[in-house]
């Protein structure tokens, strides 16, 4: 499971930026934490082993740069700017780190409380799309086809299957439409007590 941990040098950054910016930065890290693996959130940087979190919000671009304990499951969020004395430190022992949950407990109250509770379903959210559009990508290549194709087969807009496979909402009639073109023919929502519903 992977851990994060932000330097205190991150968390002022964060602290400085105004509230809707960090709920953002906040959301999108929750985002790489749960699992999606999305390049525009989270990717290494070129001829290096820093990382970079990256997140637009209202025009601006966020970034905070992190590297990899020597264990490969605990992120370190470093700082801002690209500091490589920061980013070399082997000793943890020295540093100050706070981790991701205790910051998410400041900002947002803990799990159970309405504000956190509403961030973590929008996160959950978040990813269970960005997994769709994964599927559907994995799908398409698998079948040879571009996005294009793709979506003359499914009779919508190219836009719409780009929009699908990078984790943007879409409707269900849409989802249903591409699907079926790429073979899947039904699907099943669970809706627990109340029964399953086929969305198409």
């Amino acid at each position: 499971m992977l851990r994060i941990l932000f330097m205190d040098e991150a968390i002022n950054f964060v602290k400085s930026v105004p509230e809707k910016a960090a709920d953002k930065i906040y959301y999108n890290i929750h985002r790489v934490l749960k699992g999606e693996k999305n390049n525009e959130l989270f990717k290494k940087l070129e001829n290096s082993e820093i990382w970079e979190f990256r997140t637009l919000y209202n025009g601006i671009a966020y970034r905070l740069f992190a590297f990899w304990d020597k264990d490969e499951k605990t992120l370190i969020i470093a700082t801002h700017g690209i500091e490589k004395n920061i980013l070399k430190i082997n000793d943890m022992t020295k540093m100050t780190l706070t981790p991701f949950e205790d910051i998410l407990d400041g900002f947002y109250g803990k799990i159970g409380t309405p504000k956190r509770d509403e961030h973590e379903r929008q996160v959950n959210e978040a990813v269970q799309i960005y997994k769709i559009g994964e599927a559907i990508k994995k799908a398409r290549l698998e079948q040879q086809l571009t996005q294009k194709e793709l979506g003359a087969k499914a009779k919508v807009n190219e836009s719409q299957i780009s929009r699908l496979e990078h984790g943007y909402s879409v409707t269900i009639p849409i989802l249903s439409r591409v699907f079926r073109a790429l073979g899947i023919m039904s699907a099943t929502l669970d809706l627990g007590s109340y029964g399953r519903l086929n969305l198409w």
